[in-house]
């Protein structure tokens, strides 16, 4: 089982719910995880990571409510919100995240929305709660 889950700010992490026991089940997402914003170079030319870790979640299709049922997480440009997701260890962690919707999203065709892709910045990983 995909442990993809997500919820609203206000819910905190103890509200994190899987995305596949959502009302409408959301297939779990093609994940991708950045563990830093950017390489810096310094001058004795080695190299800095820094700034907060980042992901993305890609949906290459879905229905009009499960992209509903995801949009009611931000319904705006952005909103924080806590996620469930893998990183690139293959670990899952618990993080305070900037959900960003896509501004140039794909047409729906046929009742069908194709390619979403969601991104998640300023990540905070979460202590584990018991």
């Amino acid at each position: 089982m995909s442990e993809f889950s997500i919820a609203e700010y206000g819910d905190g992490q103890a509200g994190l719910d899987y995305l596949s026991a959502l009302t409408e089940a959301v297939p779990w997402p093609q994940a991708s995880y950045k563990p830093f914003a950017e390489i810096v170079d310094l001058g004795d030319l080695s190299k800095l990571a820094v700034g907060a870790p980042s992901a993305e979640w890609r949906f290459p299709l879905l229905e009009m409510d499960q992209r509903a049922q995801l949009r009611d997480y931000c319904t705006g440009a952005s909103s924080w919100v806590y996620i469930r997701t893998i990183d690139d260890d293959g670990d899952y962690g618990d993080y305070l995240a900037l959900m960003i919707w896509p501004a140039d999203e794909q047409p729906i065709r046929a009742g069908l929305v194709f390619d979403l892709v969601i991104r998640f910045e300023q990540m905070v990983l979460q202590e584990e709660i018991s």
